[in-house]
């Protein structure tokens, strides 16, 4: 009888084990599963600058996506008004066999000039508000695209952005999202030496809020 009984011990630790094991495999499976958004690869480059009037009509290049080993069909959705000045935006949209949906996009601006001779790039301090707000303005390409490490320049939040220069003294602050939520596209101004914008927060509690900001560059 003792016998049957640590059999019966053994079976018992067994099956727990055995348990628990299929339980953190299925959650690392289904973990593994879920992460696997869709990937896209960009075709040519995914910024973008035109002078106005040097295209006749844009033709995108499109993007590939895919999840693992498939293969997915790409959507898009947007334009380029080649006579018009402005930031446009072409967004890529792919699902996979998961159901799960995931987008990239291209930027294409449309300038008053050639920009390339321009340098917005270096460190800023909030004009209105002395050393309170700073930031750091980092050049993506020779194209007019920029980086900011924070668009806001609060400490203790993140607010990365992109802004484009048009020439002729106007810029774009392009959509994104940070700490705030997500933001809109904004027009908005500069001289060699200052920017101008205004980020205006979408999403609950701010609901469209503007909170326009003006910086003047402490050094390059």
């Amino acid at each position: 009888m003792r016998g049957h009984k640590s059999n019966r011990y053994c079976w018992l630790i067994f099956l727990v084990f055995a348990f628990f094991g299929c339980e953190e495999w299925k959650e690392t499976a289904v973990a593994s599963r879920e992460s696997q958004l869709p990937q896209f690869e960009i075709l040519g480059e995914a910024y973008q600058s035109y002078v106005v009037g040097e295209l006749i009509e844009y033709n995108d290049l499109g993007a590939k996506a895919f999840s693992d080993d498939e293969t997915l069909t790409v959507f898009y959705s947007g334009e380029v008004e080649v006579d018009e000045v402005g930031l446009y935006t072409i967004t890529y949209f792919a699902t996979n066999s998961d159901g799960l949906i995931s987008s990239a996009e291209r930027l294409v601006a449309i300038t008053y000039s050639d920009v390339s001779e321009n340098d917005l790039s270096g460190k800023y301090e909030g004009a209105n508000f002395g050393a309170l707000l700073e930031m750091n303005l980092s050049k993506i390409n020779e194209k007019g695209f920029y980086e900011s490490n924070d668009i806001m320049g609060y400490q203790g939040a993140e607010m990365r952005g992109k802004i484009v220069d048009l020439g002729n003294h106007e810029l774009v602050l392009v959509h994104g999202e940070g700490d705030f939520g997500r933001f809109d596209d904004f027009r908005g101004e500069y001289t060699l030496s200052s920017l101008f914008w205004s980020v205006k927060l979408l999403d609950a509690p701010y609901n469209g809020l503007e909170v326009p900001i003006a910086w003047q560059r402490v050094r390059k």
